[in-house]
């Protein structure tokens, strides 16, 4: 089985959930910063891709020790399966609260007060 297509439909939700962690990141304090200030003024560094570098290589690490058919039952049941979704409910649900909380503010929501 050709496993190009699965590629083709998950670059949309991994745009998604990429974007989202960044969005979620630059909320909590991650930004742009200015690493070498005086020797080359020009570089910027977004700092909240950090937050979604991080989480999700340890969702993939949890999800591929999860998965691999040689590790012990007692390290999979243990962190790796309970480990790997976490991350991405955390994300679910500060999404919708993100997402409330804007819409709260939104000028139309605004006006309707």
């Amino acid at each position: 089985m050709r496993r190009w297509p699965l590629l083709l439909i998950a670059s949309p939700a991994a745009v998604a959930v990429w974007s989202g962690w960044v969005g979620l990141g630059s909320l909590c304090g991650f930004g742009v910063v200015h690493p070498l200030p005086g020797i080359w003024d020009g570089l910027r560094l977004n700092t909240a891709i950090t937050l979604p570098i991080g989480v999700e290589s340890y969702g993939a690490y949890a999800l591929g020790t999860w998965l691999t058919p040689g590790v012990p039952e007692t390290a999979r049941r243990g962190g790796c399966r309970y480990g790997h979704p976490g991350p991405e409910w955390l994300l679910a649900a500060s999404l919708a609260s993100r997402y409330r909380h804007e819409a709260a503010l939104s000028p139309v929501a605004m006006a309707k007060e």
